[in-house]
């Protein structure tokens, strides 16, 4: 059972490739050195930087000399397919990841830095393969479960400015399979909320302030968060509507949504306030309200919701 949500997977791939080249690349190429007996300007050089799940480097930005930051391992997602596991928890997902590596030579070195490259390449795919799949027995979960390389590529050679120099790039293809919740939490919008298209415009929304009727602080709400408030029993019992405070122009107006129950309810500001009615739209705990509450100058919407506790 996995234990992450895709944007909590992704992370963790991104994280995971990271720490895998960082630690177990290096081994790779000694190892190979080793072997082949390679040393000095002969020897494979260990990548002096990588970039994770990117397909674009600024060179100048990270050195005066750029080609002092060769060779480099980029690795970026090209593609990624999904199965649902059962339709309920899990999904399985197919990820293409292209591993890229950059390398630079003069004139005379070209054959001999082609074959460097394709060969950190290698290296940096081969260490992806061994390392990325989780433990099954991993209490955090089994996220990356398996590897498979898919192509391997040779390089290519761009010449620089008078040709002096050479750019050389290769890549292989590494598709990971890995595992991610499943997420059904079905919504409902309001049926009566204009449906025109919303207008971009330098309006920021604002935090809203909620209240009972009977003057009890409930607390604030920023705008595109999920925001936990809490209300006692007592207190909910005694009130008849919930009051929101915001700064937003007249007849801007409020679409509520209780996501749990499926109750709407709709209240216009006057004067900076409005009021919901408990009639309308209740409140138990693990009620998530969903408020939109939509500009009257511009059109632009401010999405709140609330997830409320009764203490």
């Amino acid at each position: 059972m996995p234990t992450k949500n895709l944007i909590d997977a992704q992370h963790y791939l991104d994280t995971k490739c990271e720490w895998i080249l960082n630690t177990f690349m290096g081994g790779v190429i000694d190892d190979y050195n080793t072997d082949y007996g390679l040393t000095g300007g002969k020897a494979l050089r260990k990548p002096k930087s990588f970039f994770i799940n990117t397909d674009a480097v600024g060179l100048g930005a990270l050195s005066s000399s750029p080609l002092d930051t060769l060779p480099f391992v980029l690795t970026r997602i090209t593609g990624v397919t999904t199965t649902e596991d059962n339709l309920i928890n899990d999904r399985d997902l197919k990820v293409l990841m292209e591993i890229n590596v950059a390398n630079a030579t003069d004139y005379g070195g070209i054959d001999w830095a082609a074959k460097q490259t394709r060969y950190l390449a290698i290296a940096a795919e081969q260490v992806l393969e061994a390392y990325l799949p989780d433990q099954a027995q991993d209490p955090d979960g089994c996220v990356i479960y398996n590897t498979r390389l898919v192509s391997n590529n040779g390089a290519s050679v761009i010449p620089l400015q008078d040709q002096s120099q050479h750019f050389v790039v290769a890549s292989c293809v590494l598709e990971v399979s890995m595992r991610a919740n499943f997420l059904y939490d079905a919504t409902t919008i309001s049926p009566i909320m204009p449906q025109n298209p919303w207008q971009a415009f330098a309006f920021k929304p604002p935090t809203i302030t909620l209240d009972t009727d009977t003057a009890v602080v409930i607390g604030p709400a920023a705008p595109q968060s999920n925001t936990p408030l809490s209300i006692t029993a007592a207190v909910l019992a005694g009130a008849t509507s919930i009051d929101i405070t915001a700064a937003y122009p007249d007849n801007s107006v409020i679409y509520a949504v209780n996501q749990k129950t499926a109750e709407k309810t709709t209240a216009t500001i006057v004067a900076g306030s409005a009021s919901l009615l408990l009639a309308n739209i209740s409140i138990t705990t693990g009620d998530v309200w969903t408020l939109t509450i939509v500009n009257a100058d511009n059109a632009v919407p401010g999405a709140y919701a609330l997830e409320w506790i009764v203490i």
